[in-house]
């Protein structure tokens, strides 16, 4: 009887472990957040080694605990042409996009300055109509580079694009980017 048991409870614990799509992203002491994603995700790996060395140095990855959600699935896009590249952090039918891009521009317009770490105003904005919530924020040295950082934060239905009241808030968009900035 107890061997019986012994063998339901393994089954069990096989079948709920089974059930939990979350990533384990093991962040290794002295590795920043980015380090673990290159080393744990080889899609990953390979697109971060084809940017270009120009944005590369400002590609910053927030650490896994920041995001606001069991994270799922993380992959890297580079859109070549807007000079962007982005992380997508995906998990319980929340999105949430870190992107990095040179972009000379006002960042000001609509938006509602935060208080972000280190002295850095960031720019919040709930687009109502989209149902996407952002953060954009400059890099420290941005006459010198133009960096910019935005944050884009989204809910769909699961296996969807159907996009659903957004539940993420203006707090995990600017604890995400304190994440970032505290590894400048």
């Amino acid at each position: 009887m107890k061997k019986q048991f012994f063998i339901y409870s393994l089954l069990v614990l096989f079948v709920l472990s089974a059930c939990d799509n979350t990533l384990r992203l093991e962040e290794k002491y002295g590795d920043s957040p980015l380090e673990t994603l290159v080393r744990e995700i080889p899609d990953i790996k390979k697109v971060y080694r084809s940017t270009s060395d120009d944005i590369r140095e400002y590609v910053i990855a927030p650490s896994v605990n920041a995001i606001p959600f069991n994270v799922e699935e993380v992959s890297m896009h580079i859109n070549d042409t807007l000079g962007e590249v982005s992380l997508a952090y995906f998990g319980e039918d929340k999105h949430v996009k870190v992107a990095v891009y040179e972009y000379s521009h006002d960042i000001v317009d609509g938006n509602q300055a935060v208080k972000l770490d280190n002295n850095i105003t960031g720019y919040y904005h709930n687009n109502e109509l989209l149902e996407e919530k952002s953060l954009i924020w400059r890099h420290p040295n941005f006459v010198e580079t133009s960096i910019i950082y935005k944050i884009g934060m989204v809910t769909f239905k699961k296996n969807t694009y159907h996009k659903t009241n957004n539940t993420l808030t203006k707090q995990d968009a600017i604890n995400i980017a304190n994440s970032i900035i505290d590894q400048y």
